[in-house]
């Protein structure tokens, strides 16, 4: 696995005349989003002679008011993979052509309303955005089609309030990502006695289109053992076994046989392009190589290969949630809950023998 980033589509959506309040909504909108980590933002560019350029999905205004601006706007943020939308009407909106982007993309969406200021100062006393009333509009054709978006609220886009709300949105869309198309290794077969890590591959392959590779034990023990004492990438990760801890009080010949069957498993991961792998831990590798995985399995998930124990593909899942939620800066631990505390019924010990990076 790597860093997880998130493509976010602008889309500006607008009603009547372009004004200098719809110009700062649409420019501090886009320094909201850009300011977000892990975040890469496609927005509408400004058409230089003020005309729709489809090839290059480039506006008037670098805004979207029209059935023609929205499917030039929807095919840039197909070329660019956008995996969500974020959608701001920056007055009323025009609520046609921004849920028309989100109908041509299918992706998820985040919605806000602009916050409203001050009337204008003349006897008109006319509103100047209206957002939060085109926002009723365009959530309800979002409704009527069945196309997954979130409120985030009513803000002006310097909010601290909206600014949690977008990283939320680009944190949730980190597991999405995550999930969606992963590739999952199952390495042997799960503990007999063992039902509550039964899992259904057909639904993960209907829900989030994601494959299941199956390897057989034996095989990454055989290809452990066909390495040499003297490999240098045996060498180096003893080396580096007993360069973890303060001290290291077993023998060379079982750091050898950990050495060579962490490299093993790591080649089956990088070969196979896994997201996560769920691998047996027991009781067949004691017998097989003399040595206990969990070490093993934890220093993978140090160096972002995530792998859950006892063949849990639903727990190696959950690491990858956890994974793509943290936009891949922080690596997950997969635990047990196991022994309740005595005294306080809110305290539990969490346990997964030594199975964290």
């Amino acid at each position: 696995m790597t860093r997880i980033s998130v493509t976010l589509g602008f889309l500006p959506s607008r009603r009547v005349a372009h004004t200098a309040w719809t110009e700062q909504m649409r420019t501090e909108s886009l320094a909201l989003l850009e300011g977000l980590l892990g975040v890469r933002v496609v927005a509408p560019g400004v058409a230089e002679d003020g005309l729709l350029d489809p090839a290059r999905g480039a506006t008037p205004h670098g805004t979207v008011s029209t059935l023609e601006e929205a499917e030039a706007v929807a095919a840039l943020f197909w070329r660019e993979a956008v995996d969500a939308l974020v959608i701001c009407p920056l007055d009323f909106g025009d609520e046609r052509s921004a849920v028309k982007v989100a109908e041509l993309l299918g992706v998820p969406a985040l919605l806000y309303a602009t916050a409203e200021p001050p009337a204008r100062d003349d006897a008109s006393l006319a509103r100047v955005s209206d957002s939060y009333c085109g926002t009723l509009s365009i959530a309800a054709g979002l409704t009527r089609r069945r196309l997954p978006f979130r409120f985030a609220g009513i803000h002006f886009p310097t909010d601290t309030a909206l600014a949690a709300e977008a990283e939320t949105f680009l944190r949730a869309m980190g597991v999405v990502k995550a999930l969606r198309g992963a590739r999952i290794g199952q390495v042997g077969v799960r503990p007999a006695a063992f039902e509550s890590v039964a899992y259904d591959e057909v639904s993960m392959a209907r829900t989030f289109g994601q494959n299941v590779v199956p390897c057989n034990l034996a095989d990454i023990v055989d290809a452990a053992q066909a390495l040499a004492d003297d490999d240098p990438h045996v060498i180096e990760r003893v080396a580096e076994i007993r360069a973890g801890v303060a001290e290291v009080t077993v023998s060379d010949a079982h750091l050898l046989r950990a050495a060579k069957v962490e490299l093993a498993f790591e080649d089956f991961f990088r070969r196979s392009r896994l997201s996560a792998m769920a691998a047996q831990c027991w009781p067949s590798i004691q017998r097989m190589l003399g040595v206990s995985l969990c070490a093993v399995y934890g220093r993978l998930t140090g160096r972002h290969l995530l792998t859950a124990c006892e063949v849990d593909v639903v727990g190696a899942l959950s690491m990858l949630a956890n994974y793509g939620a943290a936009l891949g800066e922080a690596l997950p631990h997969f635990i047990d809950w196991t022994i309740q505390h005595r005294e306080n019924p809110n305290w539990l010990l969490a346990w997964h023998c030594g199975n964290a990076p």
